[in-house]
């Protein structure tokens, strides 16, 4: 997987990261692993991990501005992915989501409902104690 940028000026890769499937870092695959000189200390990245350490480094570096971050569907379900390109202020994102994602296509309009009681006990809290002949002031008369 890579990052790569693009302007009107030119094009270039910024990095590269190798996936490596899980089913590697299982015991089945510990002699392929083994042929093929893998770090000790190697852990299973989904593309989306990889992806987010590959976005962080590069707006820590400071090396490059960029105003968009465009990206396919596997990044587009990506909580972590998106979390990380939102906390980048500045950068409009493009993805990718699944053709059976719903959304809103206009901001929907929501409210905070506040309940104020007026008496010390909830309304339907009376009502089922009325009719078992239970005082709701907690009086003991």
């Amino acid at each position: 997987m890579f990052a790569a940028y693009a302007s009107r000026q030119g094009y270039c890769l910024l990095d590269s990261r190798l996936f490596i499937p899980e089913k590697w870092f299982s015991d089945e695959y510990a002699e392929k692993r083994t042929k093929c000189q893998f770090p000790e200390d190697l852990e299973f990245k989904t593309k989306p991990q990889l992806a987010v350490a590959m976005f962080r480094e590069l707006e820590n570096q400071e090396s490059i501005s960029f105003k968009y971050v465009v990206s396919d569907t596997l990044y587009g379900n990506s909580p972590d992915f998106i979390e990380a390109v939102e906390n980048c202020s500045g950068v409009t994102y493009f993805v990718s989501v699944a053709n059976d994602a719903l959304c809103w296509l206009t901001q929907p309009i929501t409210r905070k409902k506040t309940y104020q009681y007026k008496a010390r006990s909830e309304p339907n809290r009376d009502r089922k104690n009325r009719k078992k002949g239970v005082n709701s002031n907690n009086d003991c008369s």
